[in-house]
């Protein structure tokens, strides 16, 4: 019987965590596709662990290095002119944030270098604009303040957060509001200067106005108000809605393709899904998913969708953790009360501990 191939793009935790399971479980050729030899773990947001992949991944998984250029519902086409065929494909290539993070698409083995003149960038700077006070500005205004705390308290270096909102974090179900009151207290007792229910755009490379027309210039600015996902190129019709996120259902099969071989996890869907400890029972079922249409491909039969495992696209607040430098931050956790999901929080520093 000829063995059946499952191609993942991408080598984050995602791509990784679903290579390692469906070689254990199943006898199917797994084939990793990364652009670097390195795999970038965001342990935090800004915080990222960067690991050789091979130390990572499972040795019966292949791995081929690579970007790719093009796929369609067969095979995948790498920026070397390799084709790669497969019987199932899983796209996990994630979403591009604030500039500092980067991916493993934008430094591929230059990991080193790329970080450098980012270094050099924030310390070159004696004014730092962040546009959005998301999660990903709020812990890299954390860690700015641990590298540049005495200098913006003397006066040689500014930092500043600008948020279209009242307080810091987005409001949009996922954070609490008292978990947002306490990050945005924090840093109204620190030298960073925050700019709150204020609207920005760059008017030049480092000019921001603001909605109600006055200019701040800076050095350096940062831009975090959203991602864009990493989708690989293609011309599938309807793959991705109108942000440009797959489309997928509870099954993480793509939505636009009927023949269910493909399949998307993780921050490139539309799916909102967060979360550390789901996160393996969510591959569980991917990979559940993937081994009953490849069982019914290779038997010819039609696939019995009742046999899928599903997630549920739930909504609310989740278990999130914002770290504020090395020595703060700040989390919640759901709890259920009467029939409304609250979430109660917890915030830490090197004093108090959890």
């Amino acid at each position: 019987m000829t063995v059946q191939t499952v191609v993942i793009v991408g080598s984050g935790f995602y791509g990784i965590l679903c290579a390692n399971t469906l070689v254990k479980k199943t006898n199917y050729r797994v084939v990793l596709i990364s652009p670097s030899d390195y795999t970038y773990f965001l342990i935090s947001s800004i915080r990222g662990s960067l690991l050789p992949l091979r130390e990572v991944v499972d040795e019966k998984v292949r791995i081929e290095k690579g970007i790719v250029t093009q796929f369609d519902e067969k095979a995948v086409l790498l920026n070397d002119g390799r084709e790669v065929v497969f019987d199932a494909m899983v796209i996990a290539t994630g979403a591009k944030w604030l500039d500092p993070i980067g991916t493993t698409v934008d430094f591929q083995d230059e990991y080193s270098e790329y970080f450098e003149r980012q270094r050099d960038a924030f310390e070159a700077a004696q004014h730092v604009v962040l546009i959005g006070g998301g999660f990903n500005n709020v812990e890299l205004a954390g860690e700015l303040l641990d590298k540049f705390g005495k200098d913006c308290q003397e006066g040689r270096k500014k930092i500043t957060i600008i948020h279209s909102q009242p307080l810091l974090m987005p409001n949009d179900g996922l954070y609490c509001d008292s978990l947002r009151e306490r990050i945005t207290a924090y840093f109204k007792s620190t030298p960073i200067d925050l700019v709150l229910s204020a609207r920005a755009q760059l008017s030049a490379p480092n000019t921001v106005k603001l909605n109600n027309g006055e200019t701040i210039e800076a050095d350096f600015v940062v831009q975090s108000t959203g991602t864009r996902a990493l989708v690989p190129p293609n011309d599938i019709e309807e793959l991705c809605n109108d942000s440009g996120f797959i489309r997928i259902d509870e099954t993480f099969q793509c939505s636009a393709i009927s023949q269910g071989h493909v399949f998307a996890i993780g921050d490139v869907t539309d799916i909102n899904l967060k979360g550390l400890v789901e996160r393996y029972s969510w591959v569980k079922t991917l990979c559940n998913n993937i081994d009953i249409v490849l069982k019914s491909k290779s038997l010819a039969q039609d696939t019995n969708r009742d046999q899928f495992q599903r997630v549920s696209k739930r909504y609310g607040h989740k278990t999130t953790f914002v770290s504020m430098g090395r020595h703060y931050g700040s989390g919640q956790l759901p709890t259920c009360l009467v029939e409304i999901k609250e979430a109660s929080h917890w915030h830490f520093n090197t004093e108090i501990g959890i």
